[in-house]
């Protein structure tokens, strides 16, 4: 690991106001160089990070069953919520689907900045309010539309999915079978 560039850092941190003391805040970065399939959070292993995700795909899966709950793809921050606000097991997996170059940001050190700084802690609180919309719009998505409606959402959303994840994975996402994405895709659905 190593520490990330100031204008890595300064895209990073691009959504709250700037510090007066830069090399304190990149300090608190740590930069992750991982290999497709490497795996970021472990079945029943706590998740200590809150990630952010600068070139990659990472996929977020339930290690019972191997659905697909969520991906993340670039300029996105994410982690295994329960666990990492609980600080309990997790349920969930976290693996990149892709070679990536990922952020990371204890929990530890996240809750002294937001105690020491109300810039900080202004900006988690903005970071928690976004993903919680996110969410309703995704449990919106599954309780109203059709799989064929998602699939389009998805594929206008990320126009280069389909090239990016295992149709398997996007077929999990989206709640249905291989052979139900095939004719959504092919138009017979």
């Amino acid at each position: 690991m190593s520490n990330p560039s100031e204008t890595d850092i300064n895209s990073f941190i691009q959504h709250r106001p700037p510090r007066n003391d830069f090399n304190e805040v990149k300090q608190e970065f740590d930069l992750l160089e991982c290999r497709s399939g490497q795996k970021l959070v472990h079945n029943r292993a706590t998740c200590r990070n809150l990630f952010y995700l600068k070139k990659g795909l990472v996929r977020c899966s339930n290690f019972v069953d191997d659905r697909t709950l969520w991906f993340e793809v670039e300029h996105n921050f994410f982690t295994v919520p329960n666990s990492f606000i609980n600080e309990s097991p997790s349920h969930q997996e976290l693996t990149c689907l892709e070679k990536s170059i990922i952020y990371k940001l204890s929990r530890k050190k996240l809750r002294h900045l937001c105690q020491s700084d109300i810039n900080w802690a202004n900006w988690w609180a903005q970071l928690l309010e976004k993903e919680y919309l996110k969410l309703e719009y995704i449990y919106q998505a599954l309780l109203y539309k059709s799989a064929s409606e998602r699939y389009y959402e998805l594929i206008r959303a990320i126009p280069d999915i389909e090239n990016r994840l295992p149709l398997k994975h996007i077929a999990s996402f989206l709640g249905i079978s291989q052979v139900s994405l095939s004719r959504i895709r092919a138009g017979k659905q």
